[in-house]
């Protein structure tokens, strides 16, 4: 399967999803036993921990076909990079997805100005670039412009700080995407944003 024809799967299953029929969490023993001895995920997704955001359910997906890893903010760390590099490079997922979504506290956090304290603290004070580079955008809406910027300047970090992952970028063997979902339709972004 290529990035593209992972993309469109994805794609499908998140229409599935936001109309309320979905069709993929049928499954048995046998599934489960045939995924201990092989998994090969279409989609390594980094996104963000918030638990109405499950891209399994977003995307309408059977177990083992999405490598997910989820962290607050959907920020690039040396934890989430090691396992979306273990997921294109070992497990041979052909596309790389950054998810965002909107109503994202931690970067609502950041565009409020809120004092980066408590366990958020380090994810806040993070996310704050992505809100000074939607500041830059006439925009009246400064949070979802945040939350935008947020996924682009997570597809950039993938790119400068893997050269396992950029190589295969660049290869054609991985197609580096980014979304954002919509909690309140329950679509995703089909307008991926721009590769800068």
């Amino acid at each position: 399967m290529t990035g593209q024809e992972a993309l469109r799967e994805l794609l499908e299953g998140n229409e599935r999803f936001a109309e309320c029929r979905p069709a993929a969490w049928e499954h048995d023993e046998q599934v489960r036993r045939g995924l201990i001895a092989h998994v090969a995920p279409i989609a390594a997704v980094l996104c963000c921990s918030d638990g109405r955001t499950a891209p399994e359910i977003v995307f309408d997906q059977p177990l083992g076909r999405m490598f997910v890893t989820r962290v607050p903010g959907n920020i690039v760390t040396s934890e989430t990079l090691a396992a979306l590099e273990f997921a294109v490079c070992q497990l041979g997922a052909p596309l790389l997805l950054v998810l965002g979504h909107s109503h994202c506290a931690a970067v609502e956090a950041a565009a409020s100005n809120s004092a980066a304290v408590g366990p958020l603290g380090p994810v806040v004070l993070r996310l704050y670039s992505a809100v000074q580079r939607a500041q830059s955008h006439p925009t009246p809406d400064l949070l979802t412009a945040a939350i935008y910027e947020n996924v682009q300047m997570s597809l950039e970090a993938i790119r400068i700080q893997s050269l396992d992952l950029r190589s295969r970028i660049q290869g054609g063997q991985a197609l580096l995407v980014g979304a954002v979902y919509d909690m309140v339709s329950g679509r995703v972004d089909p307008k991926f944003l721009p590769d800068r």
